[in-house]
């Protein structure tokens, strides 16, 4: 990990506005290029999740070596999004939390993969001293969510 670089870029004006926005994602460590797509802010987050999990090794759930984790569960690293579950939607599978421990922790030790995750920055920047690090559910109940993504009339039904 320490010889290539893992970003995100993001393009389009609109990103600003919420409404439309393209993602691309190369990966650190699997040699292929990923894109990806996302309309409104809802989808955008998990998206920008979904891509940081294949980052950190995970593949889609219910491909050859995540077959125990259903894609009709609709977790972060579901190929599709559906709200059918739109509890699973915020969580990484079970699947995919066995293959981050996979990249990043070997026999109790972490991996070279993970060495840049335990180092402490040199220099933080000022914009991030002072930020909230409250995840999203917490910051932003569901129902508030789905009214920013859906409109008004959107709500989340338990």
């Amino acid at each position: 990990m320490n010889a290539s670089k893992s970003w995100i870029k993001f393009t389009r004006k609109e990103l600003k506005l919420g409404i439309k926005s393209d993602l691309k994602f190369v990966e650190f460590k699997l040699p292929l290029k990923s894109g990806s797509k996302a309309i409104n802010f809802f989808t955008f987050c998990i998206t920008i999740a979904h891509e940081i999990g294949h980052n950190l090794g995970s593949i889609h759930d219910g491909e050859t070596g995540a077959e125990a984790c259903l894609l009709t569960d609709y977790f972060i690293m579901t190929p599709v999004q559906n709200f059918d579950k739109i509890q699973n939607m915020q969580r990484f599978s079970s699947c995919s939390i066995s293959q981050f421990k996979a990249t990043l922790i070997l026999n109790g030790a972490t991996t070279s993969n993970s060495v840049c995750m335990i180092n402490s920055p040199i220099d933080l920047p000022v914009e991030f001293q002072n930020a909230n690090y409250s995840l999203t559910g917490q910051y932003y109940p569901l129902n508030d969510q789905c009214i920013m993504a859906y409109g008004n009339e959107a709500s989340f039904c338990h």
